[in-house]
């Protein structure tokens, strides 16, 4: 996805005569320089929601109940949410685009998001980890 943000999880292991082992949490770039291998990995992004307008919250009705009742989602309610179940969203979810932007620093990166270039009704940014 645009705008990820890739980390991993490297494990120091102590050299014969080290007492202690050092656990560092540390994106890719600064890894390189210590040698090692990674052991776990995360990506982070962010998405934005517009509140739910009527027929966004019929189709999710819809989607629920067809679950509810262990019957097949129609293919009309799958196309809608783009084949990903609604779930939690808390409305109809929007790509952020330009208002997203990575940043980095001496003391760690992120995102900046810039509030005067969101697309229109956004109401949540989410921002959202995965392993």
């Amino acid at each position: 996805m645009e705008n990820t943000v890739h980390c991993s999880l490297y494990l120091q292991s102590p050299s014969l005569g080290e007492e202690t082992a050092t656990t560092i949490l540390a994106p890719r770039k600064a890894a390189r320089t210590l040698n090692k291998e990674p052991i776990m990995g995360m990506s982070t992004h962010c998405v934005g929601f517009r509140p739910p307008d009527e027929q966004w919250s019929k189709m999710k009705a819809a989607w629920e109940s067809c679950e509810a009742a262990g019957i097949p989602v129609p293919s009309e309610v799958e196309e809608f949410f783009a084949f990903d179940p609604p779930g939690d969203k808390p409305g109809q979810e929007i790509e952020l685009g330009d208002a997203v932007s990575e940043y980095s620093c001496e003391d760690g990166s992120g995102y900046e998001v810039d509030v005067a270039e969101l697309p229109p009704n956004i109401t949540i940014i989410r921002f959202i980890n995965s392993w």
